[in-house]
């Protein structure tokens, strides 16, 4: 199964904190309303103990993302977070089980639907892509292969790997992500102006961080300066349940695109060239998903700020008009930087230290891409980083992959936030 660089890489285009939680989940109830033809009475979910929805699920969107789905609503729909209080006001009986159900997969969802009529039991998780598809490589070193030393610029090379898995024209490849780098400059003009939302940790910071810039009230960083002030409003939007892409999951979702648009705009470029440098992060973030997890469920933050971060570096040598020699180059020194890295969400929510976890992704890629232009040898291949990532991540205690049970999630400071967010909507 071969992933899409839109389907699974870059997108999709949602709202929520979390791709694998709400974006997954709202698929699932589409999935499970099917099942009993749009008429559902009593619905029963269970998460496994041992898994992260167990607690996870409320904060994080999946319930949010469950309840949409199985109302038929869609992943952009300004009433997702009212998705729980709607079902249950529509008279259906919803009932939430955590127990030892022996799920392998932490992202695991047992669903039981019943009517008047029929009853259905759902056993659902995320997959990467359908079957019976191609593509003409698959591992770095079948890419610099069919390079064949010509030094193609990545994104003509993302271009042919998209085309032929999707069977869809070059220029349509082309002309979706430029759609996707409008709807994602309209969601950092939002953040910038200021978002509410009342169950979160931060509020609008990026407006100060913009003011301090205008007035030089900041160290004089050039690009990154920038860079920081699109990546926080991202984050912000998606704390705000605004509309966001998953770049590759929802928790990393500013690196990639605020770094890609601070560059473009500082290099006076177009909305298509910072479409093609998205192609050639998408084209690496798919040789990652052909290897391994996204989800810091099972392979921790590296998985998610780590691989946005490689893919950000790429994307950066395309804007940098360099070949897909130097993208590798600079996502293998990238890749190497974040081994290790865990997921502990503060008081159980998508924003620290997930907020500076994006930036240092970002910043990350920066430095990597320009070493990576200026012939910095990266030592290990990056089909053997990719391999490495894998096999770091799944050694990662369960306490620190987005469990809520290590890391500063388990602060006292977290607990204490937790609780007063939870008192907010009791």
């Amino acid at each position: 199964m071969y992933p899409s660089i839109f389907n699974d890489v870059i997108g999709p285009v949602m709202r929520g904190p979390s791709s694998s939680h709400c974006a997954a989940a709202l698929r699932i109830g589409h999935l499970a309303r099917d099942l009993v033809d749009g008429t559902i009475e009593e619905v029963t979910v269970q998460f496994d103990r041992h898994g992260s929805l167990a607690t996870t699920h409320e904060s994080q969107g999946s319930d949010m993302g469950l309840f949409a789905g199985l109302l038929d609503w869609e992943a952009t729909d300004e009433r997702l977070p009212r998705s729980a209080a709607t079902i249950r006001a529509n008279g259906v009986k919803v009932e939430i089980t955590i127990g030892d159900f022996g799920f392998v997969h932490p992202n695991t969802y047992r669903i039981a639907l019943r009517n008047a009529r029929q009853q259905h039991v759902l056993t659902a998780l995320p997959v990467l892509s359908r079957k019976g598809t191609s593509v003409p490589f698959c591992t770095c070193e079948e890419i610099l292969r069919w390079d064949d030393g010509r030094n193609l610029p990545p994104w003509e090379l993302a271009v042919q790997y998209e085309s032929q898995r999707g069977n869809i024209s070059s220029d349509e490849v082309l002309a979706r992500m430029v759609r996707i780098v409008q709807i994602l400059r309209a969601a950092i003009d939002q953040g910038i102006r200021g978002t509410v939302y009342e169950d979160r940790i931060l509020d609008h910071q990026c407006g100060r961080f913009q003011a301090r810039m205008q007035t030089g009230g900041l160290l004089d960083a050039g690009l990154l300066n920038h860079i920081v002030l699109n990546v926080t409003a991202l984050m912000e939007v998606k704390s705000a349940m605004g509309v966001i892409v998953a770049a590759p999951t929802a928790g990393s979702c500013a690196a990639l695109p605020g770094t890609c648009l601070a560059a473009a705009d500082i290099l006076g470029l177009t909305d298509e060239d910072a479409a093609k440098a998205m192609l050639a992060a998408g084209l690496i973030g798919a040789l990652v998903a052909l290897k391994t997890a996204f989800a810091a469920e099972v392979c921790g933050c590296q998985a998610e700020c780590g691989v946005a971060s490689g893919m950000t570096a790429a994307a950066l040598i395309s804007l940098a008009r360099a070949g897909i020699r130097q993208a590798v180059d600079a996502a293998s020194m990238a890749f190497q930087s974040s081994l290790g890295m865990i997921c502990d969400p503060v008081a159980n929510r998508v924003e620290v230290p997930c907020l500076g976890k994006n930036v240092m992704a970002a910043s990350n890629a920066l430095a990597c891409a320009n070493m990576a232009l200026a012939g910095y040898d990266p030592v290990v291949p990056l089909d053997e980083v990719i391999e490495t990532m894998d096999r770091v991540g799944r050694s990662l205690p369960r306490e620190l992959r987005c469990t809520a049970l290590g890391g500063l999630s388990v602060t006292k400071t977290s607990r204490e936030i937790e609780s007063r967010l939870r008192g907010k909507h009791s």
